[in-house]
């Protein structure tokens, strides 16, 4: 029993590691990029398309959950495989999670409706793996729903006007 679980382990980890290897980049532009973009486009939006919700809360939480991702070479060897595993939860939050509460926010808008599908192609291009992006959409979409309910206390439906 104990060679079986050792062996899962090793295999896990190694996947980890592999997994990590291939986002390296990505968790570091990823990091820069909604750190630098996300307060930026809170600033757009409240400035010059006036009328738009957005959130600040969520905007300039995304630029700090980005920090450890930014410094992602000082991490030390042991502890970078556990970024991986960040690096999932921060896309979850930072794309899907933000981005469906704020389209929720704006009553399904044109505007924020390219907005949620570019998302979708973000979090595909920072997964890099079909599979993954329906994993991470699939948390993150109805999380961030889930926000716009706890926050506003209603429930959306297709047909309101």
């Amino acid at each position: 029993m104990g060679g079986k679980t050792r062996k899962l382990r090793c295999f896990a980890k190694e996947r980890l590691w592999q997994d990590y290897e291939r986002n390296k980049l990505n968790i570091l532009l990823g990091g820069w990029t909604a750190f630098v973009a996300h307060p930026a486009y809170y600033l757009f939006c409240t400035l010059v398309l006036r009328g738009y919700y957005d959130s600040a809360f969520f905007r300039f939480g995304s630029a700090l959950i980005s920090l450890p991702l930014m410094f992602e070479p000082l991490w030390p060897q042991k502890a970078k495989l556990w970024l991986n595993l960040y690096w999932y939860v921060w896309i979850i939050l930072v794309l899907p999670v933000s981005f469906t509460f704020i389209f929720a926010m704006n009553n399904l808008t044109p505007m924020w409706l390219v907005c949620e599908v570019m998302m979708i192609f973000v979090a595909l291009i920072f997964t890099g793996n079909f599979t993954r992006v329906l994993l991470v959409l699939g948390v993150g979409i109805p999380l961030g729903y889930a926000c716009f309910n706890r926050y506003t206390g209603h429930v959306f439906s297709w047909d309101q006007k």
